[in-house]
């Protein structure tokens, strides 16, 4: 019994010390919960005065402000272009044969004349062999015939007969007309044999093979490969009629300077920049716009063709801007706005005029000066007037990308 009492007493004893640990615990959360509430900020620190700022409400709202910067702004119309090459030449076969050999690699680039493909050519040798014997055998006949008509031409007219004269007459003629004929088909022969084989008509590059060695090939065949030129390269877009009239307007003057910048697919601008080529004959009923072309350097292939890309038409001479980031923009029913930071860290709503749109930023025709600071991040804290602080110090201006 003595055994049980004294295990009793050791677990009160424990539960004991194990409640006032807890309770010790508690009440120091409680105290620091109560001191993250007094106003003074340390423990037996003097309260807060009325004039003291808290880092969380009731302080100055924190935003990140951009220095307007001044950019070349060129008037343009934006439009969705398709990439097109400026010569397409499918590669068809023009006389039927079996291919012997081809003579270069799908996907390479090629250069006029070379050769590309080769059609087997023992049947159209053997037919040029077989006309030039039969133009032989008619120069012969006809050396034959030649000197017969002259004897009967020396001979005495009474001695002959006309009919004869006339027959020998016309055997040189038409074994004149043989040789002509013979030559003809040794002619075309010839050509035949010269189609054999297929050369690059253009420079550019080359797809894939439809055709490959030992295929019975014809004219009737269709497309053996394709070539397209790359370089250099169109860009066409359709154009509304008004906008058209404004481009007539710039190309008809001597001095008119009409380019043509393009960003492709991925975003990144094309480093080349594109000349006004040609505008199409009609237009398009359906729609109202009318075909322009631009044509570019491509000599890395960045342009392929029947891509899209997006074009900008710029259609006069440029003008120096401020430009912002367009997250500077604040838009109301009243017009667009933007917060200008003041020398006393004070906030100035500001009406704007926009002027061309540049991907993430905005150029301005008026309401702004190179070098004013505009907030770029925090506007929804900020209204007229509202003094602010500049967020990460360290970097107190917003950079534009």
């Amino acid at each position: 019994m003595s055994d049980k009492k004294k295990d009793t007493d050791k677990k009160h004893s424990l539960a004991k010390g194990l409640g006032t640990f807890v309770l010790f615990a508690v009440l120091i959360a409680v105290g620091w919960t109560l001191n993250a509430l007094m106003p003074g900020g340390k423990p037996g620190g003097p309260p807060a005065g009325p004039g003291a700022q808290m880092p969380g409400k009731g302080g100055p709202p924190a935003v990140k402000v951009q220095t307007v910067s001044e950019e070349m702004i060129y008037p343009s119309s934006e439009y969705i272009g398709h990439v097109k090459p400026v010569q397409t030449v499918d590669l068809r076969a023009q006389v039927d044969g079996y291919i012997e050999k081809v003579h270069f690699e799908e996907g390479s680039v090629v250069e006029q004349g070379q050769l590309l493909f080769t059609i087997r050519q023992d049947r159209y040798k053997a037919r040029i062999a077989s006309h030039e014997a039969m133009l032989a055998q008619a120069q012969a006949n006809l050396v034959r015939a030649e000197k017969y008509l002259a004897r009967l031409r020396n001979a005495e007219k009474r001695s002959i007969v006309q009919a004869e004269f006339d027959k020998a007459e016309s055997d040189v003629m038409q074994l004149k007309a043989q040789i002509k004929q013979h030559q003809a088909q040794i002619q075309l022969a010839e050509i035949d044999l010269d189609y054999t084989e297929i050369h690059a008509p253009i420079d550019g590059k080359i797809g894939q093979a439809f055709a490959t060695q030992g295929n019975y090939v014809s004219p009737a065949s269709g497309t053996l490969a394709q070539i397209v030129q790359l370089d250099p390269i169109r860009v066409g877009f359709s154009m509304p009629d008004r906008d058209y009239l404004t481009l007539l307007e710039k190309i008809q003057q001597d001095d008119a300077n009409v380019t043509s910048r393009i960003q492709l697919p991925n975003g990144s601008d094309y480093p080349a920049t594109g000349v006004y080529d040609f505008t199409d004959n009609t237009m398009d009923r359906s729609t109202g716009t009318i075909a322009v072309f631009s044509k570019f350097k491509n000599d890395r292939s960045l342009l392929i063709p029947n891509s899209y890309v997006n074009v900008s038409l710029q259609t006069g001479d440029g003008k120096k801007m401020p430009v912002i980031s367009q997250r500077a923009l604040v838009q109301e029913s009243q017009g667009t706005f933007v917060y200008v930071l003041k020398d006393d860290n004070t906030l100035e709503k500001r009406p704007v005029k926009l002027a061309q749109a540049l991907k993430s930023d905005q150029a301005i025709s008026e309401g702004l000066s190179v070098g004013e600071k505009v907030v770029v991040r925090g506007l929804q804290k900020v209204k007229p007037g509202t003094k602010v602080t500049l967020l990460d110090k360290q970097s107190q201006e917003y950079t534009r990308k």
